[in-house]
């Protein structure tokens, strides 16, 4: 189990080093944008405990460029950084980091409500509108029925420039899937892919309030894996929102084994 977090954490280094330079800041390395879209968090590296003046440094430093004051990791593989940024003030969100493994339930579209899934390419006349999803779907965070759905996804799309998407999907180490009903994009997912090593990462699962308890998450989830495993990939990871996205993600053959923290600082 050890080995298989250390792989995803090595992994979340090399698809973020792709496009961003890196500083190294004591026991972190610090992602720092040279173009476009590329990551702009911190992550440590090198096993070293870290200690609050690693952690004052690196917010002078993150600072200093103009950078969010975030750190992410794969908690089971730097000890006691949990420990250092609760005691250093930083907010903590720790998400159930999770593997696929063989089994567990294929959610179709059909069972999804007649739903259709198809992959987004970077060019697709409906990119903003399919990116604008997540706008809807994350600004009512959760998994409960609400009001809002197609209207407020043209909404956002009117101002939305899916722009930084587009760059991945072109780039090829994004696949993006959507579920339509009636021609509308409702639900989407993506895949991480790391070019290095035969793993994947499934991002940004969402679905608008309106269109929520139909399956569309599961069967959009599904339809990623699949598609992950044509492609040859061996491990396939995610980091879940809370306990009850976990559970649904457990019965398409998702298993916990281990936490993924995402902090942040208010100085």
């Amino acid at each position: 189990m050890k080995e298989e977090l250390q792989r995803i954490d090595e992994s979340v280094g090399r698809w973020c080093r792709r496009t961003a330079s890196v500083e190294i800041v004591g026991p972190f390395e610090l992602f720092v944008e040279p173009a476009p879209f590329a990551p702009k968090f911190a992550r440590p590296v090198g096993g070293r405990r870290i200690e609050r003046a690693d952690l004052d440094a690196l917010v002078h430093r993150q600072e200093q460029l103009g950078l969010p004051l975030e750190l992410e990791a794969v908690r089971e593989c730097h000890e006691g950084v949990l420990g250092a940024l609760v005691t250093n003030g930083w907010q903590v969100v720790q998400a159930p980091l999770m593997i696929h493994r063989t089994g567990g339930s294929s959610v179709s579209a059909t069972a999804a409500g007649g739903a259709v899934l198809r992959v987004v390419e970077w060019d697709d006349a409906d990119l903003a509108r399919v990116d604008a999803i997540g706008h809807v779907a994350f600004s009512a965070p959760g998994m409960a029925v609400g009001q809002a759905g197609v209207a407020e996804t043209r909404a956002a799309a009117s101002t939305h420039d899916p722009a930084s998407n587009r760059v991945r999907l072109r780039r090829g180490d994004m696949v993006m899937v959507v579920a339509t009903e009636e021609g509308e994009p409702v639900a989407y997912g993506s895949l991480l892919l790391d070019t290095g090593a035969p793993m994947a990462e499934v991002v940004a699962v969402g679905t608008v309030p309106s269109h929520r308890r139909r399956g569309l998450g599961g069967a959009v989830t599904s339809e990623l894996v699949a598609l992950a495993r044509r492609r040859g990939v061996e491990t396939i990871w995610l980091s879940a929102a809370d306990s009850a996205v976990a559970s649904m993600y457990g019965r398409l053959g998702f298993e916990t084994v281990g936490n993924y923290l995402m902090a942040s600082f208010a100085a």
